[in-house]
């Protein structure tokens, strides 16, 4: 009888346990967390009304709590370069627990569903997704509406510091990896009727809104306060600082985590701004030392561009200025420069030009041969001088 060797051995055992079933313990167990709800598609006003009452989106009567739900709007490309698109939504997709319904506005020939109308009119259905006022406005504009209430997520991702907060880029940080082929996104969304890819597009991009508020909400509220509460506390606000200066102004019925939020997102902000001027002005401040230092610019013109350069947004304080002047007698005029926090020099001439000159030539002398002789260091230090006034 023939024995196997050892390595046909463990090839063999390497065989089975490859074919195996595996045992439920071990058995994948991911389940995808976002579950598309059932999806009604209508193509005529009477189907869209009783698929929207189907799915519970018809306005209730009685005040209340506000109704979050799902909204995204397609319209047909235009493909003509630098020709702004004209074309009216031709599809509205609404999503709520119960389902999502695909209104085909552009098979109604111009007729809007009342219960659709109802909906944009009525202060407590607020409309979530990711530059939803925008959609609000194209359905506005093509059919009349006027919409009241939404939430954007894409703002509250913003508020809360993420770069990337477009419904594909959220839903891939919750553990969803929604496609979205630009084949798609592209298509003639005016044709009936759509196609299956089109139907599954359109759901999932009304029904992710309401799904990332969601998270967003488990991930940052920690149960402190309602999911009502919390997200209309940046409801119509299109841009953060829009929703922060709300904030600001209902400072008293704000939930607290969330103006600490707003907090940190302006701190973070105005760090961004600072950073961006002082590079920017840098580069310039840079360029007329140099030009200066090789003869290229009028000592005046030097100190004229640099007034500018060194003068932060909203400062009332100059960093570079004249800051006297006067006869001095005897057919002579005497004139004095700051320039920056730490160089001072005085002019003199039978002109208050000339007295300029000899003040602005004296100053930049000073300046190279100073303690800050390294222009760089120099400009940097003024930079943040004139910002902090």
């Amino acid at each position: 009888m023939r024995v196997p060797s050892a390595a046909k051995n463990i090839r063999n055992a390497a065989a089975r346990l490859l074919s195996a079933e595996p045992p439920p313990s071990v058995a994948s167990s991911v389940v995808d967390p976002f579950a598309l709800p059932p999806v009604d598609v209508a193509y005529d006003v009477e189907s869209a009304e009783r698929a929207l009452a189907l799915r519970g989106f018809a306005p209730s009567a009685a005040p209340g709590a506000p109704r979050f739900i799902g909204f995204d709007v397609e319209t047909k490309p235009n493909f003509t370069k630098n020709v702004a698109n004209v074309n009216a939504p031709a599809l509205v997709q609404l999503a709520n627990e119960r389902g999502c319904v695909l209104v085909h506005l552009a098979s109604m020939r111009g007729e809007t569903p009342p219960t659709l109308r109802a909906l944009c009119e009525d202060a407590g259905s607020i409309f979530v997704g990711n530059g939803v006022w925008s959609d609000m406005r194209d359905v506005d504009w093509a059919f009349g509406t006027k919409s009241r209430g939404y939430v954007d997520v894409g703002v509250i991702a913003q508020t809360f510091g993420h770069s990337r907060h477009g419904l594909k880029a959220m839903s891939a940080r919750y553990g969803y990896d929604a496609e979205k082929p630009k084949s798609v996104q592209t298509s003639n969304w005016e044709k009936s009727p759509l196609e299956a890819k089109q139907i599954d597009y359109g759901a999932k991009d009304a029904a992710l809104g309401l799904w990332v508020l969601k998270q967003l909400y488990a991930e940052y509220a920690g149960g402190e306060v309602s999911l009502e509460d919390w997200a209309m506390a940046f409801g119509n606000a299109s841009q953060p600082k829009e929703a922060f200066r709300s904030a600001r102004a209902n400072a008293k019925t704000t939930p607290e985590c969330v103006m600490k939020a707003f907090e940190r997102f302006d701190q973070k902000n105005r760090e961004l701004v600072k950073e961006a001027w002082l590079v920017r002005q840098m580069k310039k401040a840079q360029r007329v030392v140099k030009q200066m230092a090789e003869g290229a610019l009028h000592p005046v013109s030097a100190t004229h561009a640099l007034m500018d350069i060194l003068h932060a947004p909203k400062s009332k304080r100059k960093v570079v200025e004249w800051v006297g002047s006067g006869s001095k007698g005897g057919g002579l005029f005497e004139i004095e420069l700051k320039l920056g926090s730490s160089v001072r020099a005085r002019g003199e001439g039978r002109t208050v030009k000339a007295a300029k000159f000899e003040a602005a030539r004296g100053a930049f002398a000073a300046l190279k041969d100073g303690d800050a002789a390294d222009a760089t260091i120099w400009i940097k230090r003024e930079l943040e001088h004139a910002w902090s006034q």
